[in-house]
């Protein structure tokens, strides 16, 4: 059996890309961006792999889960913004 990442956003489930015992991965192809101490941070998955994004608006949750598609939703919306990267670019 395949554990699933689900978009808090939108509910769309996605094969994880890594099952670690005990932990739930937040990482799939396609949803793999994550609310982390007031901004959005993509990881490994996503289009947004390494892209840190603010936020402009009330902030989602912490530990919420991100599509790719939600993300781009946000961002037209004016949600949130790009403000770097995870190397500090």
């Amino acid at each position: 059996m395949t554990d699933n990442a689900t978009c808090n956003c939108c509910g769309t489930t996605f094969d994880q890309l890594f099952s670690e015992e005990g932990r739930k991965s937040s990482q799939a192809f396609g949803c793999a961006c994550e609310v982390t101490e007031d901004r959005v941070v993509g990881h490994f998955g996503s289009v947004h792999d390494m892209t840190v994004f603010a936020f402009i608006t009330a902030p989602l949750p912490e530990g919420h889960l991100i599509c790719d598609t939600c993300m781009v939703g946000l961002i037209e919306a004016g949600h949130i913004r790009e403000c770097g990267t995870q190397d500090g670019g």
